[in-house]
């Protein structure tokens, strides 16, 4: 309870995992999804925004005693976590100036975040842009998963600032799911506010990561998408036993609005 209170403190909100979520993708790539049975969980240096997870927006500097005992208890919990690191025992952290504590905190952040897993979802799919973007221009599909929660990541929703405080490294955390360095790992600019993020974290493991059929519940069509894709899309699902499909629903455009609305059939 205490790990959540925290996690409002700073303003993040923990995925209540109460509704669906969106995957807006080509036919391509949701054709490779059904036909897969997996989901990709990107690493961050493939995102599409620079400025995610910037070892910039880490304060690791060592400026009173306090920083100093936490900086070294900080690192030594990292190190001591086996799935993460292989450091020998022979380094002696107490040892270490404080400069180089801080190098080696950035230096093990560096190596941790390209190990990371990130999946990244919508809380809609009827948006123009997040179609124009993410959706092959409207001729691609959209996918919506009701995800359980599960031991091996958890959900958040992305924060949007206009800008971001320095986050610093504190005594205690255990890296990936501490409040601070989520914050770190869900925070965006609020040029993205319209995206409605809520971001799925895996603490070391990236690429196509297997899924429950039941968990696709929902699939919509572009405004654009081809007939014959809608075909191979509703024969990939059946072919392959997703059969917990709750929506089907087709997005067409509003009269004499910039807006769409869904038929359902």
């Amino acid at each position: 309870m205490n790990h959540f209170e925290n996690l409002h403190r700073i303003g993040l909100k923990p995925w209540t995992y109460d509704r669906p979520l969106y995957k807006y993708s080509s036919v391509k790539s949701v054709l490779s999804i059904l036909n897969s049975n997996a989901i990709k969980f990107t690493v961050p240096n493939q995102l599409n925004d620079p400025f995610e997870l910037s070892l910039g927006l880490i304060d690791c500097r060592i400026e009173t005693e306090q920083d100093e005992i936490d900086a070294r208890q900080w690192l030594k919990e990292l190190w001591s976590n086996p799935e993460h690191f292989d450091v020998t025992k022979d380094i002696d952290i107490n040892s270490m100036t404080n400069e180089r504590i801080e190098q080696m905190i950035l230096g093990s952040l560096d190596k941790e975040r390209d190990e990371l897993g990130l999946l990244c979802l919508s809380k809609k799919y009827d948006h123009n842009l997040l179609w124009s973007h993410y959706g092959d221009s409207h001729k691609g599909v959209v996918l919506g998963f009701e995800f359980p929660l599960e031991d091996n990541y958890l959900g958040f929703e992305v924060c949007y600032e206009t800008e971001i405080s320095p986050i610093k490294i504190r005594r205690g955390s255990k890296y990936v799911f501490d409040p601070n360095v989520v914050k770190w790992m869900c925070t965006k600019s609020k040029d993205w506010e319209y995206e409605a993020e809520v971001r799925f974290v895996s603490d070391n493991q990236s690429g196509f990561l297997p899924f429950k059929k039941s968990y696709l519940t929902e699939v919509y069509f572009g405004m654009s998408t081809n007939p014959l894709d809608v075909q191979l899309i509703d024969k990939a699902i059946w072919d392959n036993g997703y059969r917990n499909i709750k929506k089907r629903g087709f997005l067409i455009q509003e009269p004499r609005k910039f807006g769409m609305t869904t038929i359902y059939q």
